[in-house]
């Protein structure tokens, strides 16, 4: 399979919706940038997409600090070029206290 180059960042992306939505961005050809709180869960799933021929980056961070937003940045920076394209989902469960956090970089 043939990347396209653009990477999607997904958090929660160990289980659950996160890790289907990581699924399905895989299969289409992206690379993926995997966040979760846990480094040897996140170890394993990018293990199980690399062998889909995509580039995976895994950063393990607890998004429940807003201020973590910026260090995943930064570290995305050091590990690799800026992606062209992140979707960046937050939240667990759907309760009052979720938020959903998007960016598009072109």
């Amino acid at each position: 399979m043939e990347t396209n180059k653009k990477y999607a960042l997904v958090t929660g992306a160990t289980k659950g919706i996160g890790f289907e939505l990581a699924k399905l961005l895989a299969q289409h050809g992206y690379n993926l940038v995997l966040v979760a709180r846990t480094e040897n869960d996140l170890e394993t799933v990018a293990a199980s997409f690399r062998q889909l021929d995509v580039d995976v980056v895994t950063i393990p961070k607890d998004l429940f600090e807003y201020h973590t937003v910026y260090e995943i940045y930064t570290e995305l920076r050091q590990k690799t070029s800026a992606p062209r394209f992140w979707s960046m989902m937050r939240g667990k469960g759907l309760t009052e206290n979720s938020k959903t956090y998007r960016f598009i970089v072109k």
